[in-house]
């Protein structure tokens, strides 16, 4: 697919925002999937400039066949939860210039693998220390019932002092599809040793069989961890199921931090004490080029009166398909504060609508904008479209929810 197919049109001029909430700060890149600026997050709405967080948003077109799948994908991140995966923060759809989008907000990378290959590659322990906190991810996804789809170096990201995958693009996976997440973990060992597989033996073998063409004789990420935690232990005994694996072999590997992550806060720190020195010796300088990557500041309105968990409206009758449990769903957010802020919007401009706000508890809290509970799935389905005539997101869903 052509990037133009996905990618927005339209440009960001730093003072524009997504939903009012999210400020589209400097362009971090552009690509099939999408556009990313940086933004900022906040859990707490009116919050103070000490809790909003560096973000991310990647925007994409709203009006293809694709959009709703793919939105429908990033909600789901939301409730995804593992110290070694992106953390997906929001996710909705809106209209930008008059055209619509769909948008994902997630933590922001200090840097990418990516970027740290095109200037050199890694020494067999950076590798090793980026390798075990990848497949920690996997493991959590796959044992999950998930497959990660890009396991690529654009995808491997340094946030603070911990290695992250992304996880705008994991979905329920088959075998088949796990199997090449497998295939694509060799592939990065391949392209990030600066010595080639020749200078590790260990990791040429976790290569070697990961990359394996007929995926079931390929290794699992338990046979892989197997044989990094047991670097002594013979090909044969790692590769068969039958063999026993070491004392502690499925917990993550206790290595350091990768050296590349370290040098990418450097560079960071660097650039904020040069602007600090600047800034002492000229008391009003002018905006320059190498400013360009902060993010503009977020004003915050003072904080309105919290808004109560509303009861769910009581519900109708019940008749017709799966006759109980369905929620007409307009947005999803992974923390409250925004999702107070949309309620409110929502309910100010289509009041006849019954709204209200549930929290949903999986491995991660988060909360669904809804105009009805525990309806039939025909009552919900005729409300969804009701709504949509009515002029809301064209994005609205129905789904069973408790």
């Amino acid at each position: 697919m052509r990037s133009e197919l996905l990618t927005p049109k339209f440009t960001a001029d730093g003072e524009q925002t997504i939903e009012g909430i999210y400020p589209l700060g400097a362009l971090r890149g552009r690509s099939a999937g999408g556009v990313v600026y940086e933004t900022t997050f906040s859990e707490e709405e009116g919050a103070s400039s000490s809790g909003i967080k560096p973000a991310a948003i990647k925007i994409a077109r709203g009006d293809l066949e694709e959009s709703g799948e793919i939105l429908e994908r990033w909600r789901h991140a939301m409730t995804l939860s593992h110290p070694n995966l992106l953390r997906v923060y929001a996710a909705g759809a809106s209209v930008v210039n008059d055209a619509p989008i769909i948008y994902v907000v997630m933590e922001r990378a200090e840097e990418s693998l990516a970027g740290v290959l095109a200037r050199r590659r890694l020494s067999e322990e950076e590798t090793l220390e980026t390798i075990g906190p990848a497949l920690a991810a996997l493991e959590y996804l796959h044992r999950n019932g998930y497959a990660h789809g890009r396991i690529k170096p654009s995808n491997v990201m340094a946030v603070g002092d911990s290695v992250k995958l992304s996880s705008d693009s994991v979905a329920p996976g088959n075998d088949e599809q796990r199997a090449e997440d497998i295939r694509a973990a060799g592939r990065l060992i391949q392209e990030s040793l600066a010595s080639g597989l020749d200078g590790s033996p260990v990791l040429a073998e976790i290569a070697v069989h990961a990359l394996e063409p007929d995926p079931a004789r390929r290794w699992t990420i338990r046979q892989i961890e197997a044989r990094l935690r047991t670097p002594d232990i013979a090909v044969a005994k790692a590769a068969d199921p039958g063999v026993p694996e070491p004392p502690h072999a499925r917990e993550a590997p206790r290595r350091g931090v990768p050296g590349w992550i370290f040098a990418g806060l450097a560079a960071v720190v660097l650039i904020v004490a040069g602007l600090a020195i600047m800034r002492s010796k000229e008391p009003a300088p002018p905006r320059e080029p190498a400013v360009a990557a902060e993010v503009p500041a977020t004003v915050h309105a003072p904080a309105p009166a919290a808004t109560p968990v509303r009861p769910p409206a009581p519900a109708p009758a019940q008749q017709g398909r799966r006759a109980s449990g369905w929620s007409v769903i307009v947005a999803a957010y992974g923390t409250r504060a925004p999702a107070e802020k949309r309620l409110r919007s929502l309910e100010s401009k289509w009041a006849r609508f019954q709204w209200s706000l549930l929290e949903q508890r999986a491995e991660k809290t988060y909360y669904l904008v809804v105009i009805g509970h525990d309806l039939g799935e025909d009552a919900a389905e005729a409300l969804r479209k009701r709504a949509i005539q009515a002029g809301l997101p064209r994005d609205t869903y129905i789904k069973r929810v408790s």
